[in-house]
């Protein structure tokens, strides 16, 4: 979907999207190009919030 962003040739007519990408993907990689697709119909971006913490011994 990247492609057809850069490009600003994403269908006016499209409804729905599934954006994914290889589990070693990074996260908010795939959360922003979901933001920029909501951005183009004016939709609420996806919340991103970093917790920090120590989660104990693995």
């Amino acid at each position: 979907m990247g492609p057809l962003l850069d490009a600003d040739a994403v269908p006016q007519g499209l409804l729905a999207a599934a954006v994914n990408g290889p589990f070693d993907e990074d996260p908010m990689t795939v959360a922003g190009l979901a933001n920029e697709l909501l951005a183009l119909w004016g939709r609420p971006r996806i919340t991103q919030t970093v917790v920090e913490g120590d989660l104990g011994p693995a």
